[in-house]
This record gives structure tokens, sequence and C-alpha cells, in this order.
């Protein structure tokens, strides 16, 4: 890790999605050493495409809302590029940070978002629905991936 690099996948919704904060990818961290909050979560919220990013010392999520919504997504392909950069931080320097920019069909939506990800954590990625339950049921979401290529770049990860 401490490198840069671009994730790029294709996205299908299928249905659904119409509740709160339900997540379709994230980069984790977690392992039996590290109990922590994923650095990077990308959601669906009230209707809203929204990337959630780790404060810098790891005890909060701040969200960065865009304009896309889910019904402009529903039915087809799209192609989610993720450029992030993978510093790591500790409780006693939290100096450095990562940045990402989130590009959706070659469109820049979100830019140079600083997150934070811990150093005893063990960076990962998760593809799938994540979202809080509910006493009344959950909404029945179906989402598709495909394509899916990580490519470590040498350059600025976010221009």
């Amino acid at each position: 890790w401490n490198s840069k690099y671009e994730l790029e996948f294709n996205v299908r919704f299928v249905k659904g999605f119409s509740g709160d904060r339900e997540t379709f990818w994230q980069i984790h961290a977690y392992n039996s050493n590290c109990w922590t909050y994923p650095p990077l979560m990308i959601k669906i919220s009230r209707g809203r495409l929204v990337l959630a990013a780790l404060s810098k010392d790891g005890s909060r999520h701040f969200n960065f809302s865009t304009n896309l919504k889910i019904n402009d997504l529903l039915g087809k392909w799209s192609v989610f590029k993720i450029k992030f950069d993978t510093f790591f931080w500790s409780k006693f320097d939290t100096s450095k940070t990562a940045k990402v920019s989130l590009f959706v069909n070659d469109k820049e939506i979100i830019q140079n978002v600083h997150y934070g990800i811990p150093t005893c954590g063990t960076p990962h990625f998760k593809f799938g629905i994540y979202r809080p339950g509910s006493l009344l049921g959950t909404n029945h979401s179906v989402v598709d991936f495909d394509k899916i290529k990580l490519t470590k770049i040498e350059k600025d990860s976010n221009k």
C-alpha cells in the first residue's frame, strides 16, 4: 500500500436502493487485530449517490453527496472509477492523509476528498449490499458488478 491506485468496475442497479445508507462498495480495513470503520464507502442514501470518507482520526465518516440520483442509474450499466491514495495514519501521526476522487461514466463527480486508513488495518475491497436493518423489514435491492480492474498508478492519481 502507501501507493496510488485506480479501481474501475461496471455496476448495474437492477432494482431497489430506495432506502437510506445502502452501501454497494467499500474499502474496509478491519482485521482481527484492528477494529476499524471502512475508510471509504459508496452508497445510495435517500435517492442520491454518496461517498463516505473516514475522518483522519478514524472516529467518524464524512458524507459527500452528489447530484447523481438512483433513478439515473437504475437498469443500465455504469462505469465507476475510483482514484485513490493509500497513506496510512497512526493515532500518533495523522499529518498524512489519503485522497480519493470518484468518476461515473468518465465524469468526475467527487474530487480529492481526504480520508484515513489506520496503520493496523488491512485494506480490502467489498462489493455487495450493506445497509442498516429495520424492524419494519428492508426493501429488496439488486446490484450487478462486472469488469473489475485495479491498476497501480505512478503519477498523481487525482488528476
